[in-house]
């Protein structure tokens, strides 16, 4: 009853602990510089999203003018620019820079 058997993960150093070691020693993105990196490796695709929170923003106004002519314009920009987001985002996904890849050990 003394004898204590080892249970079996006593000495056994778990994979996660190395990956939170690894992780720590990666420098940390802040938030501004994430942001600048991706609209320097895609240009258009920011164009596209603030032309289309733009248009919503001149459609939502329109709707509140009662003014319908000018919100059925600005709804079909929206559209045209939500389009030419995804375009570019495909085409850049497509022709851009391979992602970098990981140092897994």
């Amino acid at each position: 009853m003394g004898d204590k058997q080892p249970l079996p993960y006593d000495n056994v150093e778990f994979d996660w602990i190395q990956l939170s070691a690894d992780i720590d020693n990666e420098p940390v993105e802040t938030f501004y510089e994430k942001t600048k990196r991706k609209f320097s490796e895609n240009p258009f695709v920011p164009i596209g999203a603030f032309g289309a929170v733009g248009a919503l923003t001149y459609g939502l106004v329109s709707m509140t003018r009662n003014d319908q002519r000018a919100s059925q314009i600005a709804m079909r920009a929206r559209v045209g620019f939500q389009g030419f987001a995804l375009a570019a985002l495909i085409v850049g996904y497509m022709y851009g820079p391979p992602p970098p890849k990981r140092n897994v050990k």
